[in-house]
């Protein structure tokens, strides 16, 4: 992949990435804030905050709606710009995608955000687009499934989920709105990308302009460590939800406090060829579970890194959940290796990053994640998958496996079907 990134910090702190693609017709405008669901205990000016889930989330939809500029939405719509925001356990993102008017949409989304405007009405009508929200995804029979396996998983990292409740909301005043909102987005806790085909220098003068006209305030900002264990809260749980047949979730809690931000983008990379192989629609294991009609579909995994935790989760529709269970954690734990198969993967995943250049989005989006997460600013180049075969295993054989917890997704007509 070429590295056309320029790298510019601006007075205030502000880190500017372009990313310059002249084969292209679009520009791809994100900025991100260092600040997503599971950021809830913090100090801001000598004062300690323990705030609910769902503001991060809340601040975005303010940040969209009601500032200075307007509904920075539908500004851009007007202009045939795609745009959106949305908000992770780890970051929030703003974004805006088109050809045409884009430095002037660009100014509009940076007005809106560093100018929002907090009153008690907007509150109330960011709410109520909330609720909604939230009403719709508790009709999803993940979601409630999704947050007890993140009480089971942790002890003191508090996070449920990204949208919070509805009494978690309905509860949330302005002032701590306000006080999440100058704890988190500075310059110094965020970063803007362009992308695409544009004026490098006719967006730097832009960009530098508004900044140099926008006064930013200044807070002290400390996280609070929780320090969390390394071992799981809770071995297993239940939820009952209407299903066609029941599904397990093993996840798996791999204490990585140790690693750096190199070794875990290593380790991100040897973990999904391993899973792949082991776990994939052409493994052994895939195969055997369909051939004994235990396993509905194939076997699901991923991975997400949470502080200093990777979570490996595996899991699957089933008709036999000790023997689904008994398989997935004999095979994880066995650590076998297949030299063939992993020269495979390799090869696999190297076509799938060189089709990484016929989309801007394909190509920011991994960037992003390796700038927030891994706290690696830096393009992913075609070497930083292809890891070694005898790196590979050192990495893989260096994982923990043996602490996690099981989630079971029961049909309410089937309660008796796992007992274990």
């Amino acid at each position: 992949m070429p590295n056309n990134l320029t790298t510019y910090v601006l007075e205030n702190g502000l880190t500017v990435y372009f990313y310059n693609d002249n084969s292209k017709h679009t520009i791809r405008a994100e900025l991100i804030t260092k600040y997503g669901g599971r950021y809830k205990d913090f100090i801001l000016d000598g004062k300690e905050y323990h705030t609910c889930d769902g503001v991060a989330h809340l601040i975005e939809h303010f940040l969209c709606e009601h500032g200075k500029a307007g509904n920075y939405l539908s500004i851009a719509g007007e202009k045939l710009i795609s745009s959106n925001a949305l908000t992770s356990f780890n970051m929030t993102r703003f974004y805006i995608d088109g050809v045409e008017n884009m430095e002037e949409t660009l100014l509009a989304m940076l007005t809106n955000i560093y100018n929002p405007l907090f009153t008690e009405e907007n509150l109330k009508k960011v709410k109520n687009a909330i609720y909604e929200e939230i009403r719709r995804k508790n009709d999803r029979k993940f979601f409630e499934y999704n947050v007890k396996f993140n009480e089971g998983l942790y002890h003191n990292i508090k996070v449920k989920s990204v949208l919070g409740t509805i009494e978690e909301i309905k509860n949330l005043d302005l002032d701590t709105v306000k006080a999440c909102y100058n704890a988190f987005y500075r310059p110094g806790n965020q970063f803007l990308i362009v992308a695409g085909n544009f004026d490098k220098e006719e967006f730097l003068k832009q960009i530098k302009d508004f900044f140099d006209k926008q006064p930013i305030e200044k807070h002290e900002t400390k996280l609070i460590d929780l320090k969390e264990p390394v071992t799981v809260k809770n071995k297993s749980f239940k939820v009952y939800k209407y299903t066609s047949d029941t599904y397990i979730d093993i996840r798996y809690k791999i204490n990585i406090k140790k690693l750096s931000p190199r070794e875990r983008l290593d380790l991100e990379s040897a973990i999904i060829n391993h899973l792949a192989i082991n776990f994939g629609h052409f493994s052994k294991l895939n195969e055997q579970l369909e051939k004994e009609k235990i396993v509905v579909g194939d076997i699901n995994y991923w991975i997400e890194f949470t502080k200093d935790f990777l979570i490996c989760s595996i899991g699957g529709y089933n008709t036999d959940s000790k023997k689904f269970i008994d398989s997935i954690n004999n095979v994880i734990n066995k650590k076998e290796f297949n030299k063939e198969l992993y020269e495979l993967e390799i090869k696999e995943t190297l076509t799938r990053f060189i089709l990484r250049l016929d989309s801007i989005n394909a190509i920011i989006g991994p960037f992003i994640e390796n700038n927030v997460i891994y706290n690696y600013p830096y393009l992913d180049k075609a070497e930083d998958f292809d890891i070694p075969f005898e790196k590979y295993k050192k990495i893989i054989n260096s994982l923990d496996f043996s602490n996690y917890t099981i989630g079971y997704l029961i049909n309410p007509e089937n309660k008796e079907d796992c007992k274990n």
